[in-house]
């Protein structure tokens, strides 16, 4: 972590002592150096990423919704063909039948349906809760330290920068 912080405050130098010619005041270095620091950006990253801990582990305790829709057309045709022979009152003579039977169906159906399920408590989602929100402090937490620190490395380089400055001048 010091060494992190070291690098940080030689690369911060070389950023303000390039730029500190166009910076009128420590507020402008001090936006020049949140602008161009990679830990700084890679903190409010993670808490951007972390910070929706809270948000995706609330989504267990809401109401579940789901919908449905089921849509079915079906059709069916069929012949039939029958013959039916029977006996005559006159002798030897029959009567033969023939039966031609023609069906058609045609059928639609649509379903819809909505249902809504809420537990009335379910502890493990609770503690992912309370765990998610935890997790979201702990982010803020974190990148308020990235950010004081990036603002005493800023402080620190501009007060060495002037006061080196200030002792070339005075030689």
């Amino acid at each position: 972590m010091i060494a992190k912080r070291h690098l940080l405050s030689i690369s911060m130098t070389a950023l303000l002592s390039s730029h500190l010619v166009h910076a009128d005041t420590l507020l402008d270095i001090y936006e020049l150096a949140v602008k161009n620091d990679p830990q700084l950006q890679a903190a409010e990253a993670t808490y951007r990423a972390n910070i929706e801990t809270k948000n995706l582990s609330r989504a267990a305790l809401l109401p579940q919704v789901t919908a449905q829709a089921y849509y079915q057309d079906a059709e069916s045709d069929s012949q039939r063909k029958s013959l039916e022979f029977s006996a005559s009152p006159i002798p030897g003579a029959t009567t033969t039948t023939v039966i031609d039977q023609k069906t058609s169906t045609d059928s639609e159906s649509e379903v819809y349906s909505v249902s809504l399920s809420q537990a009335l408590f379910d502890l493990p989602a609770w503690f992912s809760f309370q765990a998610g929100k935890k997790i979201s402090e702990q982010a803020e937490a974190q990148l308020a330290y990235e950010q004081q620190q990036t603002t005493a490395t800023v402080t620190g380089t501009a007060t060495r920068m002037i006061l080196n400055k200030k002792e070339g001048a005075s030689s």
